[in-house]
Protein backbone atom coordinates (compact mmCIF):
# COMPACT_ATOMS: atom_id res chain seq x y z
CA UNK A 1 0.00 0.00 0.00
CA UNK A 2 1.11 3.54 -0.70
CA UNK A 3 2.48 5.45 2.29
CA UNK A 4 0.21 8.37 1.35
CA UNK A 5 -1.38 9.35 4.72
CA UNK A 6 -4.72 10.14 3.12
CA UNK A 7 -4.96 6.70 1.48
CA UNK A 8 -3.95 5.00 4.71
CA UNK A 9 -6.59 6.96 6.62
CA UNK A 10 -9.21 5.98 4.03
CA UNK A 11 -8.28 2.30 4.37
CA UNK A 12 -8.55 2.49 8.17
CA UNK A 13 -11.94 4.18 7.86
CA UNK A 14 -13.21 1.51 5.46
CA UNK A 15 -11.97 -1.24 7.73
CA UNK A 16 -13.90 0.20 10.66
CA UNK A 17 -17.08 0.41 8.60
CA UNK A 18 -16.94 -2.92 6.76
CA UNK A 19 -14.84 -5.33 8.86
CA UNK A 20 -17.71 -7.63 9.82
CA UNK A 21 -18.66 -8.38 6.21
CA UNK A 22 -15.18 -8.96 4.80
CA UNK A 23 -14.94 -12.38 3.05
CA UNK A 24 -11.94 -13.43 5.16
CA UNK A 25 -13.73 -12.49 8.38
CA UNK A 26 -16.85 -14.36 7.23
CA UNK A 27 -14.70 -17.39 6.31
CA UNK A 28 -16.19 -17.49 2.82
CA UNK A 29 -13.38 -15.89 0.85
CA UNK A 30 -12.98 -17.38 -2.60
CA UNK A 31 -9.24 -17.83 -2.99
CA UNK A 32 -7.69 -19.39 -6.11
CA UNK A 33 -6.05 -22.57 -4.88
CA UNK A 34 -3.60 -24.45 -7.12
CA UNK A 35 -6.34 -27.05 -7.69
CA UNK A 36 -8.74 -24.42 -9.03
CA UNK A 37 -6.01 -22.97 -11.23
CA UNK A 38 -5.37 -26.49 -12.58
CA UNK A 39 -9.08 -27.01 -13.29
CA UNK A 40 -9.29 -23.74 -15.22
CA UNK A 41 -6.28 -24.76 -17.31
CA UNK A 42 -7.80 -28.16 -18.11
CA UNK A 43 -11.18 -26.68 -19.07
CA UNK A 44 -9.40 -24.06 -21.18
CA UNK A 45 -7.53 -26.81 -23.04
CA UNK A 46 -10.76 -28.76 -23.64
CA UNK A 47 -12.43 -25.56 -24.80
CA UNK A 48 -10.15 -25.47 -27.83
CA UNK A 49 -11.84 -28.62 -29.16
CA UNK A 50 -15.12 -28.50 -31.08
CA UNK A 51 -16.85 -30.96 -28.73
CA UNK A 52 -15.27 -32.18 -25.51
CA UNK A 53 -15.85 -33.02 -21.87
CA UNK A 54 -13.85 -33.09 -18.66
CA UNK A 55 -14.86 -34.22 -15.17
CA UNK A 56 -13.65 -33.33 -11.68
CA UNK A 57 -14.40 -34.82 -8.28
CA UNK A 58 -13.57 -33.70 -4.77
CA UNK A 59 -14.42 -34.43 -1.17
CA UNK A 60 -16.91 -32.09 0.55
CA UNK A 61 -15.56 -28.63 1.47
CA UNK A 62 -12.62 -28.90 -0.94
CA UNK A 63 -13.82 -26.10 -3.21
CA UNK A 64 -16.07 -27.54 -5.93
CA UNK A 65 -18.61 -24.73 -5.80
CA UNK A 66 -15.92 -22.06 -5.91
CA UNK A 67 -14.24 -23.81 -8.84
CA UNK A 68 -17.51 -23.69 -10.80
CA UNK A 69 -17.93 -20.02 -9.89
CA UNK A 70 -14.43 -19.26 -11.15
CA UNK A 71 -15.12 -21.12 -14.40
CA UNK A 72 -18.39 -19.29 -14.93
CA UNK A 73 -16.71 -15.92 -14.34
CA UNK A 74 -13.40 -16.55 -16.15
CA UNK A 75 -14.44 -18.49 -19.25
CA UNK A 76 -16.10 -15.49 -20.97
CA UNK A 77 -12.78 -13.65 -20.62
CA UNK A 78 -10.73 -16.60 -21.86
CA UNK A 79 -13.16 -17.27 -24.73
CA UNK A 80 -14.71 -13.88 -25.60
CA UNK A 81 -18.29 -14.15 -26.74
CA UNK A 82 -18.87 -17.66 -25.34
CA UNK A 83 -21.79 -18.61 -23.10
CA UNK A 84 -21.91 -20.57 -19.85
CA UNK A 85 -24.77 -22.56 -18.39
CA UNK A 86 -24.56 -24.01 -14.87
CA UNK A 87 -26.98 -26.80 -14.06
CA UNK A 88 -27.19 -28.56 -10.70
CA UNK A 89 -28.25 -32.18 -11.05
CA UNK A 90 -31.21 -32.87 -8.77
CA UNK A 91 -31.70 -35.88 -6.48
CA UNK A 92 -34.00 -38.55 -7.85
CA UNK A 93 -37.57 -38.58 -6.56
CA UNK A 94 -38.65 -41.47 -4.34
CA UNK A 95 -42.28 -40.90 -5.27
CA UNK A 96 -42.83 -44.04 -7.32
CA UNK A 97 -46.62 -43.73 -7.12
CA UNK A 98 -46.69 -40.81 -9.54
CA UNK A 99 -44.31 -42.42 -12.03
CA UNK A 100 -45.66 -44.21 -15.12
CA UNK A 101 -45.34 -47.99 -15.12
CA UNK A 102 -44.40 -48.45 -18.78
CA UNK A 103 -40.68 -48.04 -19.49
CA UNK A 104 -41.09 -45.71 -22.48
CA UNK A 105 -43.58 -43.54 -20.65
CA UNK A 106 -41.34 -43.44 -17.60
CA UNK A 107 -38.36 -42.29 -19.68
CA UNK A 108 -40.44 -39.57 -21.32
CA UNK A 109 -41.84 -38.54 -17.92
CA UNK A 110 -38.34 -38.13 -16.54
CA UNK A 111 -37.18 -36.26 -19.64
CA UNK A 112 -40.11 -33.88 -19.23
CA UNK A 113 -39.04 -33.14 -15.64
CA UNK A 114 -35.38 -32.68 -16.56
CA UNK A 115 -36.05 -30.38 -19.51
CA UNK A 116 -38.44 -28.26 -17.45
CA UNK A 117 -35.84 -27.97 -14.71
CA UNK A 118 -33.18 -26.94 -17.24
CA UNK A 119 -35.44 -24.14 -18.44
CA UNK A 120 -36.06 -23.02 -14.86
CA UNK A 121 -32.31 -23.05 -14.09
CA UNK A 122 -31.59 -20.83 -17.08
CA UNK A 123 -34.39 -18.49 -15.94
CA UNK A 124 -36.35 -19.01 -19.12
CA UNK A 125 -38.82 -16.13 -19.31
CA UNK A 126 -41.35 -17.59 -21.72
CA UNK A 127 -44.14 -20.08 -21.15
CA UNK A 128 -42.74 -23.58 -20.62
CA UNK A 129 -44.50 -26.03 -22.89
CA UNK A 130 -46.15 -29.16 -21.48
CA UNK A 131 -45.86 -31.06 -24.76
CA UNK A 132 -42.54 -32.97 -24.72
CA UNK A 133 -41.49 -32.38 -28.38
CA UNK A 134 -42.19 -28.66 -27.99
CA UNK A 135 -40.30 -28.59 -24.70
CA UNK A 136 -37.32 -30.24 -26.38
CA UNK A 137 -37.39 -27.52 -29.02
CA UNK A 138 -37.54 -24.84 -26.31
CA UNK A 139 -34.46 -26.19 -24.55
CA UNK A 140 -32.50 -26.57 -27.77
CA UNK A 141 -33.35 -23.04 -28.86
CA UNK A 142 -32.50 -21.62 -25.43
CA UNK A 143 -29.12 -23.37 -25.27
CA UNK A 144 -28.38 -22.22 -28.81
CA UNK A 145 -29.03 -18.65 -27.66
CA UNK A 146 -26.84 -18.97 -24.57
CA UNK A 147 -23.89 -20.01 -26.77
CA UNK A 148 -23.49 -16.33 -27.63
CA UNK A 149 -21.81 -14.64 -30.58
CA UNK A 150 -18.81 -16.96 -30.35
CA UNK A 151 -21.16 -19.94 -30.85
CA UNK A 152 -19.43 -21.72 -27.99
CA UNK A 153 -21.32 -23.12 -24.99
CA UNK A 154 -19.70 -24.26 -21.74
CA UNK A 155 -22.16 -26.59 -20.00
CA UNK A 156 -21.18 -26.85 -16.31
CA UNK A 157 -22.95 -29.73 -14.53
CA UNK A 158 -22.80 -29.56 -10.74
CA UNK A 159 -23.45 -32.57 -8.45
CA UNK A 160 -22.74 -34.69 -11.51
CA UNK A 161 -22.53 -37.88 -9.47
CA UNK A 162 -26.33 -37.83 -9.64
CA UNK A 163 -26.48 -38.26 -13.42
CA UNK A 164 -27.91 -41.58 -14.52
CA UNK A 165 -28.06 -43.28 -17.93
CA UNK A 166 -31.32 -41.65 -19.02
CA UNK A 167 -30.12 -38.14 -18.13
CA UNK A 168 -26.79 -38.65 -19.85
CA UNK A 169 -28.62 -39.73 -23.01
CA UNK A 170 -30.77 -36.59 -22.84
CA UNK A 171 -27.73 -34.35 -22.48
CA UNK A 172 -26.00 -36.24 -25.29
CA UNK A 173 -28.96 -35.59 -27.59
CA UNK A 174 -28.96 -31.88 -26.72
CA UNK A 175 -25.21 -31.64 -27.32
CA UNK A 176 -25.47 -33.50 -30.64
CA UNK A 177 -28.09 -31.01 -31.80
CA UNK A 178 -25.95 -28.02 -30.83
CA UNK A 179 -22.85 -29.44 -32.53
CA UNK A 180 -24.81 -30.13 -35.72
CA UNK A 181 -25.94 -26.50 -35.78
CA UNK A 182 -22.34 -25.29 -35.56
CA UNK A 183 -22.07 -24.69 -31.81
CA UNK A 184 -18.86 -25.68 -30.04
CA UNK A 185 -19.77 -27.46 -26.78
CA UNK A 186 -17.54 -28.03 -23.77
CA UNK A 187 -19.05 -30.05 -20.91
CA UNK A 188 -17.66 -29.87 -17.37
CA UNK A 189 -18.83 -32.38 -14.78
CA UNK A 190 -18.23 -31.49 -11.13
CA UNK A 191 -19.13 -33.95 -8.40
CA UNK A 192 -18.48 -35.65 -5.10
CA UNK A 193 -16.35 -38.76 -4.69
CA UNK A 194 -19.38 -40.82 -5.79
CA UNK A 195 -18.69 -39.55 -9.31
CA UNK A 196 -15.92 -42.17 -9.44
CA UNK A 197 -18.46 -44.89 -8.69
CA UNK A 198 -20.87 -43.43 -11.21
CA UNK A 199 -18.17 -43.57 -13.84
CA UNK A 200 -17.87 -47.32 -13.24
CA UNK A 201 -21.62 -47.67 -13.80
CA UNK A 202 -21.48 -45.55 -16.94
CA UNK A 203 -18.68 -47.68 -18.36
CA UNK A 204 -19.79 -51.14 -17.20
CA UNK A 205 -23.57 -51.00 -16.68
CA UNK A 206 -24.67 -48.23 -19.03
CA UNK A 207 -22.97 -47.59 -22.38
CA UNK A 208 -19.32 -47.17 -23.22
CA UNK A 209 -20.12 -44.31 -25.58
CA UNK A 210 -21.46 -42.30 -22.62
CA UNK A 211 -18.21 -42.91 -20.75
CA UNK A 212 -16.19 -41.70 -23.73
CA UNK A 213 -18.46 -38.68 -24.17
CA UNK A 214 -18.65 -37.53 -20.54
CA UNK A 215 -16.19 -39.18 -18.15
CA UNK A 216 -13.17 -40.32 -20.15
CA UNK A 217 -11.05 -37.53 -18.61
CA UNK A 218 -11.54 -37.26 -14.86
CA UNK A 219 -9.40 -35.52 -12.25
CA UNK A 220 -9.44 -34.97 -8.53
CA UNK A 221 -9.59 -31.46 -7.06
CA UNK A 222 -7.28 -31.82 -4.06
CA UNK A 223 -7.02 -29.61 -1.02
CA UNK A 224 -4.02 -27.55 0.03
CA UNK A 225 -1.19 -30.09 -0.09
CA UNK A 226 1.87 -28.11 1.00
CA UNK A 227 3.19 -24.86 2.40
CA UNK A 228 3.87 -23.80 -1.19
CA UNK A 229 0.20 -24.37 -2.07
CA UNK A 230 -0.85 -22.25 0.88
CA UNK A 231 1.61 -19.51 -0.07
CA UNK A 232 0.20 -19.37 -3.60
CA UNK A 233 -3.33 -19.21 -2.21
CA UNK A 234 -2.63 -16.45 0.31
CA UNK A 235 -0.72 -14.45 -2.26
CA UNK A 236 -4.10 -13.74 -3.85
CA UNK A 237 -5.01 -11.83 -0.67
CA UNK A 238 -1.96 -9.63 -1.23
CA UNK A 239 -2.15 -9.05 -4.96
CA UNK A 240 -5.29 -10.41 -6.68
CA UNK A 241 -8.25 -9.46 -4.49
CA UNK A 242 -10.37 -6.42 -3.71
CA UNK A 243 -12.65 -5.34 -0.90
CA UNK A 244 -14.84 -3.36 -0.72
CA UNK A 245 -15.60 -3.64 -4.45
CA UNK A 246 -14.26 -0.64 -6.32
CA UNK A 247 -12.06 0.49 -3.41
CA UNK A 248 -8.77 -0.60 -4.96
CA UNK A 249 -7.81 -2.25 -1.65
CA UNK A 250 -6.55 -5.82 -1.61
CA UNK A 251 -7.71 -8.07 1.21
CA UNK A 252 -4.42 -7.54 3.04
CA UNK A 253 -4.55 -3.77 2.63
CA UNK A 254 -8.07 -3.71 4.04
CA UNK A 255 -7.41 -6.05 6.99
CA UNK A 256 -4.04 -4.67 8.06
CA UNK A 257 -3.59 -1.25 6.41
CA UNK A 258 -0.85 0.04 8.71
CA UNK A 259 1.22 -3.16 8.61
CA UNK A 260 0.68 -3.47 4.85
CA UNK A 261 1.94 0.08 4.34
CA UNK A 262 5.26 -1.17 5.73
CA UNK A 263 5.39 -4.27 3.54
CA UNK A 264 3.44 -6.89 5.51
CA UNK A 265 1.96 -9.70 3.36
CA UNK A 266 -0.51 -12.40 4.41
CA UNK A 267 1.63 -14.78 2.40
CA UNK A 268 4.19 -14.41 5.19
CA UNK A 269 2.06 -16.51 7.56
CA UNK A 270 1.65 -19.44 5.13
CA UNK A 271 4.55 -21.64 6.21
CA UNK A 272 3.88 -21.18 9.91
CA UNK A 273 0.16 -21.87 9.38
CA UNK A 274 0.93 -25.01 7.38
CA UNK A 275 3.23 -26.28 10.12
CA UNK A 276 0.49 -25.63 12.67
CA UNK A 277 -2.01 -27.62 10.62
CA UNK A 278 0.39 -30.54 10.31
CA UNK A 279 1.39 -30.48 13.99
CA UNK A 280 -2.25 -30.21 15.05
CA UNK A 281 -3.21 -33.23 12.94
CA UNK A 282 -1.23 -34.60 9.97
CA UNK A 283 -2.99 -35.38 6.71
CA UNK A 284 -4.82 -38.67 7.16
CA UNK A 285 -5.31 -41.63 4.86
CA UNK A 286 -7.56 -40.87 1.87
CA UNK A 287 -7.13 -37.11 2.31
CA UNK A 288 -5.50 -35.15 -0.49
CA UNK A 289 -4.51 -32.13 1.55
CA UNK A 290 -6.26 -29.71 3.89
CA UNK A 291 -9.80 -28.79 2.84
CA UNK A 292 -10.23 -25.12 1.96
CA UNK A 293 -12.98 -24.75 4.55
CA UNK A 294 -10.46 -25.27 7.38
CA UNK A 295 -8.02 -22.83 5.80
CA UNK A 296 -10.83 -20.27 5.58
CA UNK A 297 -11.83 -20.74 9.22
CA UNK A 298 -8.24 -20.49 10.42
CA UNK A 299 -7.74 -17.28 8.44
CA UNK A 300 -10.93 -15.82 9.89
CA UNK A 301 -9.81 -16.55 13.44
CA UNK A 302 -6.32 -15.23 12.71
CA UNK A 303 -7.37 -11.84 11.33
CA UNK A 304 -9.82 -11.31 14.18
CA UNK A 305 -7.16 -12.15 16.75
CA UNK A 306 -4.65 -9.85 15.01
CA UNK A 307 -6.96 -6.93 14.26
CA UNK A 308 -5.85 -4.83 17.23
CA UNK A 309 -2.18 -5.61 16.51
CA UNK A 310 -2.21 -3.80 13.16
CA UNK A 311 0.68 -1.38 13.09
CA UNK A 312 3.92 -0.58 11.29
CA UNK A 313 5.85 -3.15 13.32
CA UNK A 314 3.36 -6.04 13.22
CA UNK A 315 5.09 -9.41 13.02
CA UNK A 316 4.03 -12.99 12.33
CA UNK A 317 3.03 -14.49 15.69
CA UNK A 318 3.25 -18.31 15.70
CA UNK A 319 1.23 -18.57 18.93
CA UNK A 320 -1.72 -16.71 17.43
CA UNK A 321 -1.52 -18.74 14.22
CA UNK A 322 -1.54 -21.96 16.28
CA UNK A 323 -4.58 -20.71 18.20
CA UNK A 324 -6.38 -19.88 14.95
CA UNK A 325 -5.66 -23.32 13.45
CA UNK A 326 -6.91 -25.03 16.59
CA UNK A 327 -10.11 -22.97 16.48
CA UNK A 328 -10.71 -24.05 12.86
CA UNK A 329 -11.78 -27.51 14.05
CA UNK A 330 -9.30 -29.27 11.78
CA UNK A 331 -8.10 -31.66 14.50
CA UNK A 332 -11.62 -33.03 15.07
CA UNK A 333 -12.60 -33.40 11.41
CA UNK A 334 -14.40 -36.51 10.22
CA UNK A 335 -12.63 -39.13 8.15
CA UNK A 336 -13.13 -38.95 4.38
CA UNK A 337 -14.14 -41.84 2.16
CA UNK A 338 -11.56 -43.88 0.37
CA UNK A 339 -11.59 -43.23 -3.39
CA UNK A 340 -12.71 -46.13 -5.56
CA UNK A 341 -9.74 -47.75 -7.27
CA UNK A 342 -9.67 -46.42 -10.82
CA UNK A 343 -7.42 -47.71 -13.55
CA UNK A 344 -8.76 -45.71 -16.47
CA UNK A 345 -6.48 -43.36 -18.29
CA UNK A 346 -7.09 -39.73 -17.42
CA UNK A 347 -8.06 -40.34 -13.77
CA UNK A 348 -5.89 -38.51 -11.30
Amino acid sequence: MSKDPSKLALAIEMRAAHWSIHPIVLANAKLPTPAVTFAVSMVTAEGMVHRSSVAFWAHPAYGKSFCLEVLRNDLPHIFPGCGTFVYEVKPKSDDTESQPKQKKQKIEWRENILLADILVEMEYEGHIEHNLPKKRAQVKKALYGIAGPARHLFMLLDEAQGLDEDELKIFKTLINYLVKTGIRVTVVLMGQIELLEQREKISNDYRSDLDIRFTASMYELPGIKSAEDLEATLEACDTASEFPPGSGLTYTQFLFPEACSQGFKLRAIARCMWECFMSTSPIRANESGVAMSYIARALSHYVNLMRENDGPHMQVDPAIIAKAVKASGYATRKAVRSPVSMSKKGTS
